[in-house]
């Protein structure tokens, strides 16, 4: 999915709660750190989810109005934080995130493959 998104000319930003030095290690030790043209941290805001700060300063970092932006989430608070950006928000479920309530999206995912079925 990333490299489709790169390879169709999507940015692709990361809005996470956690610290940039795990956030940096997942991604490091993933390999895919060179996907992302953004990424925040939630200690690189002032309030985390579910106040649109991060969305907003990933945002802002791309040069992107929210009606361009499309958030990918798995939690109910980062739904309300996409939300509350302005930001079309797909809800992901899947099994490492519980069973969380995700009712508020604007759509729910359980591959996220469907977003390109959806969008294109």
């Amino acid at each position: 999915m990333l490299c489709w998104c790169v390879q169709n000319g999507w940015l692709i930003g990361l809005a996470s709660s956690s610290t940039r030095r795990l956030v940096e290690q997942i991604l490091n030790s993933l390999k895919i750190k060179k996907y992302f043209d953004v990424i925040v941290c939630g200690d690189e805001v002032i309030n985390k989810k579910p106040a649109p700060d991060i969305y907003e300063k990933v945002l802002n970092l791309a040069g992107l109005k929210q009606n361009k932006a499309i958030a990918v989430e798995d939690s109910e608070t980062g739904i309300k934080a996409a939300k509350a950006a302005g930001i079309f928000c797909y809800g992901y479920r899947n099994k490492s995130s519980g069973n969380q309530d995700l009712s508020s999206a604007d759509g729910v995912i359980r591959n996220l493959k469907e977003i390109i079925e959806k969008r294109c």
